[in-house]
């Protein structure tokens, strides 16, 4: 019974190990300053990490806890994604 408990066990760790990695995908990021000059710096990357493009937004804030902010950067992403034709980022499926 012992025996069985520790195979299990070990089975039971080992099974993550065993999934293939994931593979990175294009993201973006959001810089913003409040007062008294509010402005707002979007930043979007490929998978290896490289910035594709810089956008600065002077008076104005976003706010990406909202889900349509979130939304329309993901779209702004693989719009600009797509008019870039490029083989580092021939991975990225755009539905």
């Amino acid at each position: 019974m012992k025996k069985f408990f520790y195979a299990v066990l070990l089975c039971t760790f080992m099974a993550p190990l065993a999934l293939p990695a994931q593979t990175p995908l294009p993201y973006w990021t959001v810089e913003t300053g409040r007062t008294p000059h509010p402005y707002t710096i979007i930043r979007f990357y490929s998978a290896g990490h490289e910035q594709l493009m810089e956008r600065k937004i002077e008076g104005k804030t976003l706010h990406i806890c909202r889900k349509q902010v979130r939304r329309q950067l993901n779209y702004e992403l693989e719009k600009f994604l797509r008019q870039q034709p490029s083989p580092a980022l021939a991975f990225f499926n755009v539905y």
